[in-house]
């Protein structure tokens, strides 16, 4: 079962109609209408071939009167008398007493005004909260969701690694597609998805295994269509977590084998911009998530609870972790899911489950959740999706 539960903000309760993909574009297309692509040809408008409309204020080069103008003729003075009986030619403003200054009859004081639907404007908002569980077969077992994340569209997808594939919902929990986790295409070897990302046009990056020691990172497009298909350096390697940059159009990933572990940000065509050995914890690099101003925020793979952290040029900034939690919490055993919200916060998930909230400096904020979560992420709304082992 899945907790969905506001995190700062309503959510949108607008219906979507879910028909075919649009193609890539330069920002996420929250439509699901079939693409008709661009018009190949002039088409009539009101019967003109170049398809523009004639401006009804324009005839040849002679301008239409514009009907709020009236000539500056000199106008009846309220009091009778003549403006050219006065010597200066000047109308006396009648908003003006000497320095006293008339009460504009426009303005009223910043009162509390009454709402159309009669409530009161400062009515407080409930938290509510959305449960709903996977969609499975009879015969199969939906147990095992390592990793969530949610679209520029708020819809939810959810990595359904047991069952090698992706189920995506809206916002309030209804249930709308879902699409195996291929490796190259149609009729191809499935990944076990492990974690999963959105990037700034709205589609879907996986990171995997096909078997034991092969690591894949894939891009869908949001319905599921094969893009893109990332490998490991070499075939005995494995990718330890991912994420998007959407400020830079980066793919984050974080990859290791036997005795070395390093960060790299690859293009979207898998080519390298940058990578880096991590020389803080053990030096295998685990989940990463990105900050608002493109920090790194890299947890450690084999049990160091702490989260280290890196600015865009990859240098290394502080760490924190377990010793920053308040006295009568429990620490973080170990970093199982990592994210940051809006206001540049980072949510730490752990492994008995809670969710603990840092600044983006590395300060204690709060437990934010206390039930067994599995996967952590933010909407753009300011929500927040965990997902709950316990049901």
């Amino acid at each position: 079962m899945f907790d969905v539960q506001p995190y700062a903000v309503a959510y949108d309760e607008q219906d979507i109609n879910y028909d075919d993909q649009q193609p890539t574009g330069q920002s996420a297309d929250c439509s699901h209408d079939e693409w008709r692509g661009p018009s190949t040809g002039l088409e009539s408008v009101a019967g003109k071939t170049d398809g523009l409309l004639r401006n009804p204020m324009y005839i040849g080069n002679v301008l239409h009167q514009n009907p709020m103008y009236a000539p500056n003729a000199a106008q009846p003075r309220a009091d009778g008398e003549s403006v050219a009986g006065k010597t200066d030619g000047l109308l006396r403003n009648p908003m003006y007493i000497g320095n006293v200054l008339h009460q504009n009859p426009m303005y009223a004081p910043n009162a509390a005004q009454p709402r159309a639907d009669g409530e009161n404007e400062t009515k407080t908002f409930q938290q509510k909260t959305i449960v709903f569980r996977l969609k499975c077969e009879e015969s199969s077992d939906c147990s095992e969701v390592s990793s969530v994340a949610v679209s520029p569209c708020n819809e939810i997808f959810l990595a359904d690694t047991y069952n090698r594939q992706v189920q995506v919902f809206s916002m309030k929990g209804v249930y709308l597609r879902r699409f195996p986790t291929v490796t190259s295409g149609e009729n191809s070897e499935t990944l076990k998805p492990h974690d999963i990302s959105i990037d700034g046009e709205g589609h879907v990056w996986v990171v995997g295994n096909a078997d034991r020691m092969s690591g894949f990172i894939v891009r869908y497009t949001k319905l599921g269509s094969h893009l893109t298909t990332l490998r490991a350096t070499f075939s005995n390697n494995s990718f330890s977590g991912m994420t998007v940059d959407t400020l830079r159009n980066l793919v984050v990933a974080t990859e290791y084998w036997w005795g070395y572990g390093e960060v790299k940000l690859l293009h979207f065509n898998g080519t390298v911009e940058h990578k880096f050995r991590v020389q803080q914890g053990s030096g295998y690099p685990g989940l990463v998530a990105v900050g608002r101003e493109g920090n790194l925020f890299v947890s450690d793979s084999m049990g160091d609870a702490r989260v280290h952290v890196y600015n865009n040029r990859s240098q290394y900034l502080y760490s924190f972790g377990c010793d920053d939690i308040d006295e009568g919490q429990a620490e973080i055993d170990e970093v199982m899911g990592i994210c940051t919200d809006g206001s540049g916060n980072v949510l730490l998930l752990r492994i008995g489950g809670a969710v603990d909230m840092f600044t983006e400096d590395g300060r204690y904020v709060r437990r934010v959740v206390t039930s067994r979560a599995g996967g952590v992420a933010v909407a753009p709304g300011g929500q927040l999706v965990v997902t709950d082992f316990d049901t």
